[in-house]
């Protein structure tokens, strides 16, 4: 199963949520990860907490630090990030720092596209940790999903029998949240150019065009 993940943080004073989202990260039962997080030039000393807290795991080269010079937007630091990422990493993942992952997270996404060759990216249930509401309750495990998104009017549909019988519920659209991928499909998950849901809806709308499928892992949380 090996599939080594680069997992990218973007960082932009998060000091609330780093500890707990690199913690849950480091307790995953699928150890082969490394996790590139990006400073998008924090001024509330997050970033230096984070190389005081992970001291060991970025001299171990568990964690790599990328500094940047400026604040530029959410697409740009997370292609930087995945240009970065190790040579024999297979998977990159996108993943916010308001995160608590379970620690089967990132095995139930690896074990699911691995499972499936047409299969290029895939997501995880979202919950609202201070609401304990089920963000993607209403789209996806009451027999909804989406089928277009933020390029066209938004539309949600019923599943397919397929979707309701397996793990997997194929859609057209991922949260760039949370969202892994096979890194040989693309040399960076955005365009540089778009903003606020347009980055991975573009990114969704790529795969697809190549004849690839997305979906969304029913027993993977975040």
């Amino acid at each position: 199963m090996d599939g080594f993940v680069s997992i990218i943080i973007l960082n932009y004073n998060g000091k609330q949520f780093n500890r707990d989202c690199i913690n849950s990260l480091l307790q995953q039962t699928h150890t082969h990860f490394e996790i590139i997080f990006v400073n998008n030039a924090s001024d509330d000393g997050s970033c230096e907490e984070v190389k005081t807290l992970f001291h060991d795991e970025i001299i171990a080269q568990k964690i790599h630090i990328i500094e940047p010079w400026t604040n530029i937007w959410f697409a740009w630091w997370n292609n930087a990030g995945a240009r970065a990422s190790s040579h024999h990493a297979e998977y990159i993942c996108l993943l916010n720092n308001d995160t608590i992952l379970p620690s089967d997270w990132l095995r139930n996404l690896v074990v699911w596209i691995q499972s499936d060759s047409t299969l290029w990216a895939v997501g995880s249930v979202i919950y609202d940790q201070w609401y304990e509401e089920e963000l993607h309750d209403f789209l996806f495990v009451h027999n909804k999903k989406w089928i277009n998104n933020y390029f066209f009017d938004s539309v949600i549909v019923n599943q397919t029998d397929e979707d309701k019988q397996g793990i997997i519920i194929y859609t057209t659209w991922l949260s760039g949240c949370c969202l892994l991928y096979k890194k040989e499909l693309l040399e960076q998950p955005f365009d540089d150019i778009y903003f606020a849901y347009m980055e991975d809806t573009a990114m969704c709308l790529k795969i697809i065009l190549q004849w690839y499928r997305v979906g969304m892992v029913k027993n993977s949380f975040v």
